[in-house]
């Protein structure tokens, strides 16, 4: 299932922005409470899983979670 994971990110004054979106596959969405490890730039840090839900995305609708650093 393709999921888009937000993380936050320090503020871009040019867009107001404080999430950074990118997409992952998952075999489900993942639940609140879930630990999230990636295997990227970020390897190293876990995020824990704040909310759930969708988005609208032109047309359609995609999966997302919104995470924050483990604490």
């Amino acid at each position: 299932m393709l999921v888009r994971v937000f993380v936050p990110k320090p503020l871009d004054p040019a867009d107001g922005s404080d999430l950074d979106g990118t997409e992952h596959e998952f075999p489900a969405l993942p639940c609140v409470g879930d630990l999230i490890r990636f295997t990227d730039h970020r390897a190293g840090e876990d995020f824990t899983v704040d909310r759930v839900g969708y988005i609208q995305d032109g047309d359609g609708f995609v999966a997302c979670s919104w995470v924050k650093p483990r604490a």
